[in-house]
């Protein structure tokens, strides 16, 4: 059964982008069938797919689509059910047009955030956007997960970030216990590396990436597992 995973925010630099690459290189790399679809015109997923290959890193199992409309969201999403493993919603910041199709056809939204003040007022504009759409709509329930990247040491005190499962439940929505912290890799990856999960190094920053990139993404197919056994 095709799973879909999105990242919105209402911001841009948020780290949409990078919470999809994450994703795709992890699903990929462990032989899973995945599509990004691209509604952002900056197109970072389009590039960094094409830098990949060009630099002959190819991510096997991953493609790639990107579409500038919104009533191309659903009947692509549609044509593509059964056919991937995978789809991987990377949504355009401040779009706020398109948080209601991107609901409608996803399993799991993940908000990212860096912890900034305008991040977090993003994060919340788009909750209050989701939790808008899922009050009207009970068909319309997908999994919506907090998300923290761009970590740095300090950051652990912030009390958004220290106590994040308790913002999240008062939000009735879940927060991500893995933390995307700041690395060269993730910076790098849309001109360096391609895919971190098929680079062989020992260099620690990239080893410690690995770990967050496989960590982080099984916690989301965690999120999906245990929302599937309640609706069985």
């Amino acid at each position: 059964m095709t799973k879909i995973m999105s990242a919105i925010s209402t911001k841009g630099g948020s780290g949409k982008s990078t919470t999809i690459r994450i994703l795709a290189a992890q699903l990929a790399s462990e032989g899973k069938k995945v599509v990004i679809i691209d509604t952002d015109p900056q197109g970072s997923c389009a590039q960094w797919v094409q830098n990949a290959e060009n630099k002959g890193r190819k991510i096997e199992n991953l493609g790639f689509l990107a579409i500038n409309q919104l009533t191309d969201i659903e009947p692509t999403v549609a044509k593509l059910r059964g056919k991937v493993d995978y789809i991987l919603l990377d949504v355009q910041g401040a779009a706020t047009a398109m948080i209601l199709p991107v609901a409608k056809v996803s399993d799991l939204i993940i908000l990212p955030w860096a912890v900034t003040q305008d991040d977090w007022e993003a994060l919340k504009k788009s909750y209050v956007i989701l939790d808008r759409i899922r009050t009207d709509d009970a068909s319309i329930s997908p999994i919506i997960v907090i998300s923290n990247n761009r970590i740095t040491a300090p950051d652990l005190n912030h009390p958004y970030v220290k106590n994040r499962f308790d913002v999240a439940k008062k939000m009735n929505i879940r927060a991500a216990e893995t933390l995307i912290w700041k690395r060269t890799p993730y910076t790098d990856m849309l001109i360096k590396y391609g895919s971190i999960p098929q680079i062989e190094s020992t260099n620690e920053s990239i080893v410690k990436a690995k770990a967050e990139h496989q960590a982080f993404t099984h916690e989301m197919l965690s999120m999906l597992s245990e929302a599937q056994a309640k609706v069985a």
